[in-house]
């Protein structure tokens, strides 16, 4: 191949510029006007300029559709994970406190042992 065959750079980038506008066309048609890819292949050709984009508008409907549920499933995957780390954190807190409460039943245990060894040297002495 020879540079009279190559394709410029600046063609390149006109080119794949208005395969995307055409994609982006095609899906505004589908989302917004809810017009099916039979329809824009055949009465939208002024508007979807790319055959390759007409020729596979099917192909760009599914993809779309997936990219929507996956979108979807990410948005609840975050939610529960939130309410997943909510939780867990309410948990740590509740644990903390349990160890808490354990430590100052401790402690007062063993306070109370020495108020009665003290109450017994008390008795004692008297």
């Amino acid at each position: 191949m020879d540079m009279s065959e190559q394709e410029s750079p600046e063609a390149m980038e006109a080119r794949q510029s208005a395969i995307l506008d055409s994609i982006m066309q095609a899906l505004r048609f589908m989302h917004k006007e809810q017009l099916e890819p039979e329809f824009i292949r055949k009465y939208r050709v002024d508007v979807v300029t790319s055959l390759a984009v007409r020729n596979n508008l099917h192909c760009i409907m599914d993809e779309d559709a997936e990219w929507e549920r996956m979108t979807k499933t990410r948005s609840k995957t975050e939610v529960l994970l939130g309410k997943v780390t909510t939780e867990a954190e309410g948990q740590e807190a509740m644990g903390a406190e349990e160890q808490n409460i354990i430590r100052l039943s401790g402690e007062l245990q063993d306070a109370q042992g020495r108020l009665d060894e003290s109450l017994k040297e008390e008795e004692r002495i008297k």
